[in-house]
């Protein structure tokens, strides 16, 4: 009789018997029951017999269940809603244990769960719904493990249940009162009018705050049993005071009343808890106090005998943060310190991605990252562990610079687009793998099931497989110009610092969290500003928990796919020079096999100490690969053109070139394909007025080419790609110092060089130096034929040297002699919404004052809501003058809407007066003043 024969029977006896199993339970112990009965006794056929067998295990089973019961019980008492699950870990084998601890957090997705171990410490996490497998490897595990071999809980019990008490929900009427016997609503009104009373000179001013201070007094008795929102607003209004009260955790204000006039002052409270508020106008510390474990603890603690306000954060079973309305307490991290430091050393923390705003990259660079399990190519329970030989990888993720293979990293990302090609050290999808069945490696892929076609690789890994002779098509990847070369210091090497930053570099939770000590009033008080995007739960202790959707999440995901891909072709050299018949398994970054291997490659050694088996084998070496599941999800999202970038050619730098309206800002800008662009103007004007158009990251050139660190670091953390405009104003110097400052970026230069308007000071910018050059010939800013001919004609004259300014200035009269005009005619003709440009500021004072009287205003300074050139008509702005002139220099690149007037008096350049002239989008806009 076969093992499913068996099953079927054991299935037919348990229905018989009405099972108080549920499927799943069952089916956990399918394998068991086969291999501890049915094992033994290969002669047992009929029903009758396989119930006798069972019967020692059904009765373990139901001593199990009513364990589970009589916890269900306990936590019902204490209005646990949801179903608790108990495990016993002495019941287990290490391995056993942590895969029932698998299935039952699964029971929980979607939901934050709280883990008792042994009725003495409780862990809190939120298991998602979605990607269980991968949030496991990344950060689930951490709950239960010290460390890649060492379980936190052995031999202990567990209690796995939902944490949201069944809460009635229900509106709730504060009337804020007593505390520390006063008034928490009238006291610091009554604190903050006294002392004005005091600090006044003025009689009248006396009488208005000995007024507020007289109303104060018949109103703490009047309200004596609470003041309500109601209440609230009325007195706004006698007091002429602003009041507004935050609910905790949300950040939404839950009430704003204001005076019908302006307001003497504004009181801002936090309902810290129900009928109770506190002045919260400043955090007097906001300067983190680092404190260990021990005395995070010892804080909260006091916080909540004490009833004091206060908000924290939990990891695991640890408090990490607690902020009152005095203090942020900090959990000291020195493992962090050190990660953060080596990714300054590294330069690595410039390289990273967020999964908020870039959640395609996130996502193909997590399918592209495959960490290395275990094979089995013999039955491992037919040999003795003493009689074979390991060896294994010494500190296998810093070996990465020994591979054959190794290229370096790929750091900071600039493309992520469609190409048939590898661009660079990068991650690519591949397709139409063809691995040739007469090399070595093919019956191990077939074996191990590394490589196929529909999956994504790193760069390292594509090129050894071409070295093999294989064969595929690349659909897309992601690159960069640079790739990184680093090596662990002596910090990342202790204490297994190395693997740990390399699976948090791989790190993607999603979700914040943020609770305070509460009671179910104030559940509601708190869910009553929620908005859609926030969960909040409460507790069995009474623990308001608000989750949120961070805003960012930056992972260094591309640097573990790195380090996993070399591990992966270190073991995959090594094995090669091995018999395949000689292996029995191969784990992770370890060997068995036969015999003793006659070649250690890179950092393999023998290691026959600490031999085991305890490694569950899979039928991947590798995961994410289950290439059938995964084909219609990478069809779906990176075949449709508007999910996906074309693929353009790949430089380190570009200079794009052509007349103002050309298009190729506006091309570049355009580029899905580019990663964490900043778009560098040479005014914030021209900069912000992009931020609006095409709703990217824009800066002005003086933060970028600039000596602050901070500016620079800013633009290095943050950015990858700069797209920077109107070059033409650019020095020679500047753009050489560019180069020198952002060697890992792709830099993209547009302009009009040797046509529009040059650099006040230095050497005018040339095209030295440029990996390609891309000039544009179609005008599309001029709407006008008769415009552009004059413009292309222009265009000519300048670019030879031996027709001179007085000419072009004849030529252009000339051409449009019946719009010349003198001051006296732009008098009648001039409208405010109008532009006139000039060649010196001197003819640019003179026009404004000839209009002086019409209110049209120029921002002088930048704030943060208007830029210096902004232009306001009627409006007037703050650091603003009345301006109806402009030099030809402050409005380059700028397009003129209105009827254009050009003084030519002091257009003492060709360049200036082509500027000038290509503001216009038709011929007929154009005035000239003699």
């Amino acid at each position: 009789m076969t093992k499913q024969d068996l099953i079927k029977n054991i299935r037919k006896v348990l229905n018989q018997k009405k099972s108080f199993l549920d499927k799943r339970t069952f089916n956990s112990y399918d394998d068991k029951i086969y291999n501890n009965v049915f094992l033994k006794n290969a002669k047992i056929k009929t029903l009758e017999k396989i119930n006798a067998e069972l019967s020692q295990y059904t009765n373990l089973i139901n001593t199990k269940k009513k364990l589970e019961e009589e916890r269900i019980r306990k936590i019902e008492e204490k209005k646990i809603r949801t179903n608790v699950r108990f495990l016993d870990m002495r019941d287990f084998e290490p391995n056993e244990g942590i895969v029932e601890i698998i299935m039952t957090l699964k029971e929980f997705r979607g939901q934050n769960i709280n883990v008792n171990i042994d009725n003495n410490t409780t862990i809190n996490f939120f298991v998602p719904l979605e990607d269980f497998n991968n949030w496991w490897i990344e950060s689930g595990i951490w709950n239960f493990y010290k460390d890649s071999s060492t379980i936190k809980y052995p031999d202990s019990k567990m209690y796995f249940y939902g944490e949201n008490l069944n809460i009635k929900i229900n509106k709730i009427i504060q009337f804020f009162q007593g505390a520390n016997n006063g008034l928490c609503f009238f006291n610091p009104i009554r604190e903050w009018a006294e002392n004005k009373y005091d600090e006044a000179k003025g009689s009248s001013t006396k009488k208005r705050y000995k007024t507020i201070l007289t109303k104060l007094t018949d109103y703490e008795i009047e309200y004596k049993n609470g003041v309500t929102e109601d209440n609230i607003n009325l007195l706004c209004n006698e007091l002429k005071i602003d009041v507004s009260i935050l609910s905790p955790l949300t950040e939404k204000t839950y009430l704003h009343c204001k005076s019908s006039i302006k307001g003497l002052k504004h009181f801002k409270f936090i309902n810290n808890r129900l009928n109770h508020i506190e002045l919260n106008e400043y955090l007097k510390n906001d300067e983190p106090v680092f404190c260990n474990n021990e005395e995070m603890i010892k804080i909260k603690n006091e916080l909540s005998k004490n009833k004091d306000y206060h908000i924290f954060s939990r990891f695991s079973d640890k408090i990490t943060s607690i902020q009152t309305l005095e203090n942020n307490y900090k959990l000291r991290n020195e493992t962090n310190e050190i990660f953060h430091n080596f990714e300054i050393e590294t330069d690595l923390i410039n390289c990273k991605i967020d999964d908020i705003t870039q959640p395609e990259l996130s996502k193909f660079i997590k399918n592209g990252t495959h960490y290395n399990g275990t094979i089995d190519f013999k039955d491992v329970k037919t040999y003795d562990i003493n009689d074979i030989y390991h060896i294994d990888m010494k500190k296998a993720y810093p070996s990465f610079y020994l591979c054959k293979f190794y290229e370096g990293f790929l750091g900071k990302i600039t493309d992520f687009r469609k190409t048939n090609k590898i661009e660079g050290v990068g991650i690519y999808y591949i397709y139409d793998l063809v691995i040739p069945e007469n090399h070595k490696f093919y019956a191990y892929n077939d074996k191990m099931k590394i490589y196929f076609s529909n999956n994504i690789y790193t760069s390292p890994e594509l090129k050894f497989l071409s070295s093999i002779g294989s064969t595929y098509k690349i659909l897309c990847g992601c690159w960069g110009v640079q790739p990184k070369d680093f090596r662990f210091n002596n910090e990342m090497l202790e204490n297994n610092n190395y693997s740990l930053w390399t699976g948090k570099c791989d790190c993607h939770h999603l979700k914040n969290k943020i609770s305070m000590d509460g009671d179910e009033d104030l559940y509601n008080v708190i869910l009553s500003t929620l908005d859609n995007d926030k969960k909040i739960i409460m507790n069995a202790n009474k623990e308001i928990t608000v989750y949120y959707d961070k805003p960012h999440n930056f992972h260094l995901g591309h640097i573990t796919s790195f380090i996993l891909s070399y591990q992966r072709l270190n073991i995959i050299e090594q094995f090669l020079t091995m018999d395949y018949d000689n292996i029995i398994r191969i784990c992770v970054d370890g060997i068995y096999s036969i015999d003793e291997p006659k070649i250690l490659k890179n950092s393999f050694r023998p290691k026959n100490d600490e031999k085991n088996f305890n490694n569950v084998a899979g039928n991947y070496y590798i995961s994410n690969i289950e290439h059938n599941l995964y084909i219609q999800n990478i069809y779906s999202l990176f075949l449709n053109p508007s999910n996906l970038a074309e693929n353009r050619e790949h430089n380190k730098n570009e200079l794009h070139l052509g007349a103002g309206g050309c298009g190729k800002t506006h091309v570049n800008l355009l580029d899905k394909g580019f990663i964490n662009v900043l778009y560098v103007a040479p005014s914030w004007k021209l900069a912000r007025n992009k931020y609006k158009e095409y709703k990217i990251h824009t800066t002005v050139l003086a933060r970028v080419d600039t000596k602050d660190i901070e500016k620079i670091n800013y633009v290095k953390r943050f950015s990858n790609v700069l797209i920077i405009d109107e070059c033409s104003m650019m020095s020679e110097e500047q753009k050489n110092r560019i180069f020198d400052l952002y060697k890992d970026f792709k830099i993209i230069f547009c302009g009009d060089l040797g046509y529009q308007l040059s650099a006040y000071e230095g050497q005018e910018m040339t095209t030295k130096g440029f990996n390609k050059i891309i000039e544009y010939k179609t005008n599309h800013r001029c709407k006008d034929d008769k415009l552009l001919f004059l413009l292309q004609q222009l265009r000519t004259m300048i670019k030879s040297t031996e027709i001179t300014g007085e000419e072009m200035i004849k030529y252009v009269k000339e051409y449009i002699k019946d719009s010349i005009i003198n001051k006296d005619k732009l008098k009648t003709l001039y409208k405010i919404e109008d532009m006139i440009l000039t060649g010196t500021k001197l003819s640019r004072d003179d026009y404004t004052d000839m209009f002086k009287d019409l209110k049209k205003y120029y921002v002088e300074e930048t704030t943060r809501f208007y830029s210096k050139g902004d232009i306001f008509i009627d409006e007037e702005p703050p650091s603003s003058i009345i301006r109806h002139g402009y030099t030809t220099h402050s409005i380059q690149g700028e397009t003129a809407h209105h009827n254009l007037y050009i003084d030519l008096n002091g257009m003492w350049d060709r360049r200036m007066l082509y500027t000038a002239l290509s503001r216009a989008k038709y011929l007929n806009q154009i005035y000239l003043i003699v």
